[in-house]
């Protein structure tokens, strides 16, 4: 009886630990894109029974993050995406899903917060990434984030969503990078 309860224990830990692997980012520590489907999709259907419950998503690049990899090496940009994964971190609420979509693209959902005040809210990211100083031959390195931010409109769906914010982004690196853009949905252009 005594063997079973260690090897139920056992199972249940490596269920955890896969679990998470699965949820998590190995290199940020920030949520998958594969558990950011889930939680978004709920985000959203709350935002449907009661509109006023706001959700802005701010998504963001690092700018150039190619060139950090050819000319300083893979380690030097698993660092700045973990410094980035901190900074998110440390920045984000209880509430918020901030997300490493894959190699340097990251999504942040901000239940709760409206465009104006998604906006802000990347603002401050972008300009703190901007301010990330690196020691030792990285120490000239220096860091910057093209973002887009949009807020999500009843009845549309999750893709449309990150679509929108999408253009955003793209829009900021047409802009010169280093900045945030918007992307109003077709409610929030009236205002």
């Amino acid at each position: 009886m005594r063997r079973a309860q260690l090897d139920n224990s056992a199972l249940e830990k490596d269920r955890s630990k896969y679990y998470q692997l699965a949820v998590r980012d190995a290199v940020t520590g920030l949520y998958t894109r594969y558990y950011m489907e889930d939680a978004a999709a709920r985000l959203l259907q709350q935002h449907e029974r009661d509109p006023a419950e706001r959700v802005g998503l701010l998504v963001f690049d690092v700018d150039r993050f190619k060139h950090i990899n050819d000319n300083h090496g893979h380690l030097a940009g698993d660092l700045v995406l973990q410094r980035i994964g901190a900074l998110l971190n440390s920045h984000t609420r209880r509430i918020d899903i901030a997300v490493r979509n894959g190699g340097d693209e990251f999504a942040v959902f901000l239940p709760k917060l409206d465009l104006q005040h998604s906006l802000q809210f990347a603002e401050r990211v972008r300009s703190e990434v901007r301010g990330m100083r690196f020691d030792g031959a990285l120490s000239a390195m220096q860091i910057s984030i093209s973002a887009g931010v949009a807020e999500h409109q009843p009845g549309e769906l999750l893709d449309e969503l990150l679509q929108r914010a999408d253009a955003a982004l793209y829009a900021a690196k047409r802009a010169g990078r280093d900045r945030v853009c918007s992307f109003p949905g077709p409610a929030e252009k009236k205002l």
